[in-house]
């Protein structure tokens, strides 16, 4: 009978931790506001895992981000989006951020601003390699929307 118990014991146990090795490999935040909410909570912290070289707006507030790792990916997906109010000209805050990633010696990829003035496309720098990061601004009535894609190493 006792070896039946530590069997029992065993067994729970053991699948008890199977259990949290079967973790999600997508971590997500949402505050769900709406940019009227979230506009006298301006500015967001700056995430601990976004490279301090990749610029945002000053007034950004965060409503969304999500991290992603797939077994047997050396690197980790990062995504934010987040509001901005301080300019809702997307083309000219597109243009300032991408003068801004490249002057951190951000390599950039594949975008040509004449056909998708709102979008940057950049690599290199730490970013994971044969990754591109992408930036979005969004033009959305008194406020901008930005969204970020990026992948890092572990």
């Amino acid at each position: 009978m006792s070896q039946t118990r530590v069997a029992i014991l065993l067994a729970s146990a053991l699948l008890l931790a199977s259990c949290g090795a079967a973790e999600s490999p997508m971590k997500e935040m949402k505050t769900g506001q709406t940019a009227a909410e979230a506009k006298g909570n301006a500015p967001s912290a700056r995430p601990a895992w976004l490279p301090g070289d990749i610029p945002l707006p000053e007034d950004l507030v965060i409503f969304e981000t999500n991290r992603m790792k797939l077994p047997g990916d050396s690197s980790v997906s990062h995504m934010l989006k987040g509001y901005s109010w301080a300019d809702t000209d997307a083309a000219a805050v597109t243009s300032g951020l991408r003068e801004k990633i490249l002057a951190a010696g951000y390599v950039p990829e594949g975008n040509d601003a004449a056909v998708t003035p709102q979008l940057i496309q950049f690599s290199g720098n730490g970013l994971a390699q044969g990754k591109t990061a992408f930036m979005q601004v969004d033009a959305d009535g008194d406020h901008l929307v930005l969204s970020l894609s990026l992948s890092l190493p572990e």
